[in-house]
């Protein structure tokens, strides 16, 4: 998952398209810490699904049950960051106190961390997780899969 998103907002950024990148870093509720934050797991905040809407009604889990109230905070966070890219392409007018998102840069990328277990919900880093490995997966993609 990592590894299409940094190789693509690597190529907008080369080329002055504006695009944002964050990373997820929140274990909800019904997945194990050994898997961590997987594929998907943020459209229940993203969406701000915090009632569990379609999840828990087809046999799924609310991912928020048993959680401390900052999840439903960062599901406020991040409805409101997309909701503000949707409206002005600019994460940046939520309406709430947060980071600045910034737009992934050409020489250093930077993504927004969404943490539930930070003061503050959010914060920026390097996009260094895991350079080494995506690094090697973008320098050989055409000998991988031979195309």
């Amino acid at each position: 998952m990592h590894t299409p998103r940094k190789f693509m907002t690597q190529i907008w950024a080369a080329n002055n398209l504006t695009s944002y990148s964050y990373r997820f870093n929140v274990v909800p509720n019904g997945v194990s810490h050994s898997l961590g934050a997987d594929h998907l797991k943020e459209v229940a905040f993203v969406m701000d699904n915090v009632e569990g809407v379609g999840f828990v009604q087809k046999g799924g889990v609310d991912s928020f049950a048993n959680k401390p109230e900052n999840f439903k905070e960062l599901a406020k966070l991040m409805t409101r960051m997309w909701s503000s890219f949707i409206y002005h392409l600019d994460p940046n007018y939520s309406g709430v106190k947060s980071v600045k998102w910034p737009p992934y840069g050409p020489v250093e990328g930077q993504n927004c961390v969404f943490d539930a277990n930070v003061t503050g919900l959010s914060y920026v880093e390097p996009d260094l997780f895991r350079a080494e490995a995506m690094q090697y997966w973008m320098d050989n993609l055409v000998t991988l899969f031979s195309r």
